[in-house]
């Protein structure tokens, strides 16, 4: 129940908390964003790469146009996008992991600014607990993921057998796992 819903509703509550915190009206330029995206573009052309119609930067490209930039909701509902696009795993052909990581991390960083501007210290402070937390719950699911299974759907045997796999003196054991 935690991998599958406590952990997700724990940080949308958190996040929840900047929204409160934010002027919902405060646009922040994104100055990392549109940095990634000249330097995927420069990459892409010193390596005579063909325009990468679609590609990463094909993401961000209508909210890059708007000079005065995105409000809070508008870069959270953008890197919610792109998250989701990486967290897919079958991207389409044209689009680069590396270069749609590139864009994540720098909308990261503009959405972060944005929780300043837009909030102030106590909205960054929010902000930056909510990330932490998320990080490590993303580590903890994936780590208990390995054990019971994505979805918490192997069967009560595999479940044991993995543990005491863990636990025992075999090539199997990883107590840092188990602990």
């Amino acid at each position: 129940n935690w991998i599958t819903g406590t952990s997700a509703a724990n940080a949308t509550k958190l996040y929840d908390k900047v929204d409160e915190l934010v002027n919902p009206t405060v646009t922040t330029p994104l100055r990392n964003t549109q940095q990634a995206a000249n330097k995927i573009q420069g990459l892409r052309s010193l390596a005579a790469l063909p325009d990468e119609t679609g590609g990463a930067v094909a993401q961000v490209s209508n909210a890059l146009a708007r000079g005065e930039g995105l409000t809070y909701e508008g870069l959270k509902t953008l890197r919610t996008s792109v998250g989701e696009m990486l967290d897919n795993k079958l991207l389409p052909p044209n689009i680069s992991a590396k270069e749609l990581r590139s864009i994540y991390e720098a909308l990261s960083l503009d959405l972060r600014a944005s929780a300043q501007s837009a909030g102030g210290s106590q909205a960054l402070a929010a902000f930056e607990r909510a990330n932490r937390y998320f990080r490590l719950a993303s580590e903890r699911r994936d780590a208990l993921a390995k054990i019971i299974g994505a979805d918490g759907n192997q069967p009560a045997e595999a479940v044991f057998n993995r543990l005491v796999g863990m636990a025992g003196s075999t090539s199997r054991a990883d107590i840092v796992k188990l602990t």
